[in-house]
């Protein structure tokens, strides 16, 4: 798993890409959380290269979604990711956008 992040207008972006399961959950973790602890309030996940989510996954989404109350949106996720969140039932949970820029949207309109 890579990512790098980004932060424009109290917006912080993380691209993610590769796998997300229980090898490289921790990783991303640690990265949301230090992007946290810098004063990140609103975030854009940017899943447009991941290949695959387990269930470690979804558990980071969740701490994701609990530690910014909510103020999380996903965008380019594909089927098969978004297949693993259905099947969870945690699709009403987040939020969707097809671009950055409409998640971009979103947030600003929160």
């Amino acid at each position: 798993m890579e990512s790098n992040n980004e932060n424009k207008d109290n917006i912080s972006l993380l691209r993610l890409k590769g796998k997300l399961d229980f090898t490289t959950s921790s990783e991303f973790e640690q990265k949301f959380n230090i992007m946290i602890n810098e004063g990140g309030e609103k975030f854009i996940l940017d899943f447009s290269e991941v290949s695959y989510m387990s269930s470690a996954g979804l558990r980071f989404l969740l701490i994701a979604l609990k530690k910014t109350k909510g103020k999380v949106v996903l965008f380019g996720v594909n089927d098969s990711v978004k297949q693993v969140i259905e099947i969870a039932g945690f699709v009403s949970m987040f939020k969707f956008s097809n671009s950055q820029d409409e998640a971009v949207e979103i947030l600003t309109k929160n």
